[in-house]
């Protein structure tokens, strides 16, 4: 029987000890959650990397387990209201978007990069060895 969640992870950083930073959806039975060279964009790659350097890892609090009998939609349903409850709360959470299936509510820096077409603008561009190297030591610190 596969068990679809919502998860949170907790920061372990000193400053923010505990904190709920990111709300997610695992309908993978646990494997989304532990799974954070998954997170590859944003405010929570950052703080994976953060952590990293701290040789820290975030705790993985579970906050709603459903059977598989829940659909995706319903999942994705789920997890709006968790990140809006949080949120209400006053929680800073690193999430880019107000969850659910897609894109919905990106935050403000989300559509800035959007509107600008961050990709089609540094398409083609030649890279200064300095800005691969930084990277690819971003890259070896994720994975």
């Amino acid at each position: 029987m596969t068990k679809n969640s919502i998860y949170a992870y907790l920061d372990p950083r000193p400053e923010k000890l505990n904190q709920i930073r990111y709300i997610g959806a695992d309908s993978q039975n646990g494997l989304r959650a532990k799974n954070f060279a998954a997170h590859k964009h944003g405010h929570l790659k950052s703080l994976l990397i953060s952590c990293k350097r701290l040789n820290l890892v975030p705790d993985i609090f579970i906050l709603e387990e459903y059977s598989d009998e829940i659909g995706f939609k319903e999942l994705g349903d789920e997890e709006e209201w968790y990140i809006a409850y949080y949120r209400s709360l006053g929680a800073d959470l690193v999430n880019l978007s107000s969850g659910g299936v897609g894109l919905k509510n990106p935050t403000a820096e989300v559509r800035a990069g959007m509107s600008m077409g961050i990709s089609k603008a540094a398409k083609g561009k030649r890279k200064s060895t300095e800005s691969i190297a930084k990277r690819e030591a971003t890259r070896n610190l994720v994975n």
